[in-house]
């Protein structure tokens, strides 16, 4: 059982740093005494999530976070803003599109009215400058060992075993899930040793 648990324990530390990383999902369980309008926000590195605060509320992140910021919000203003009510200015370098100037005036619940300034422009500009040499170096690196721990599992049929012996293990339903699986690997493993070699090692003695 304990070489089970390794087995298991291993193989989800393997797909979670090369290539499946585990998901984490966060959920308000209770919001009581939150004031009306209020919003909740959870950030975890560069990514944030933000919902209207209330009992049931779900953030999903692609990874599994150590540490996150919690932020709560209640909203002081609103108005619709139409695009076309700003005016335009100028015009992006390299055909990157029209650029849109313009001040928003929002009431504030309570409060004097302020003023926004904004300028709206095309983001393109913006990605460009993130994704810089160093980034796509990153990414060519995490792309590549993707690829290499996805081929290693292939090349292996580790993924077609633990498929075919969950499969298994569901429509039998054993009290010993551990158990079962240990006999399972076992039972394979006996078998590859039993099988016949292939043509191809025919040939090559």
């Amino acid at each position: 059982l304990a070489q089970a648990r390794a087995l298991l324990d291993t193989i989800a530390r393997h797909r979670r740093h090369h290539g499946a990383p585990s998901m984490a999902e966060i959920c308000v369980r209770d919001a009581r005494g939150a004031p009306e309008g209020a919003h909740i926000s959870v950030r975890v590195g560069d990514v944030r999530r933000q919902m209207p605060l209330k009992a049931g509320g779900r953030f999903r992140f692609d990874e599994e976070p150590q540490v996150f910021t919690l932020d709560i919000f209640q909203r002081l203003g609103s108005v619709e803003v139409n695009a076309e009510d700003l005016q335009p200015c100028s015009v992006g370098d390299a055909g990157q599109g029209l650029l849109r100037e313009g001040t928003v005036d929002v009431p504030l619940a309570g409060l004097e009215q302020m003023s926004v300034s904004l300028r709206m422009a095309p983001a393109r500009e913006k990605a460009a400058a993130v994704v810089g040499p160093a980034g796509k170096r990153q990414r060519a690196a995490k792309k590549d060992a993707m690829a290499k721990a996805k081929g290693y599992l292939e090349g292996h049929f580790v993924d077609q075993t633990l498929q075919d012996m969950v499969r298994e293990m569901l429509n039998v339903h054993p009290e010993d899930p551990l158990s079962f699986m240990v006999r399972h690997l076992q039972k394979r493993m006996g078998a590859q040793a039993t099988a016949p070699p292939s043509p191809k090692g025919q040939q090559q003695q």
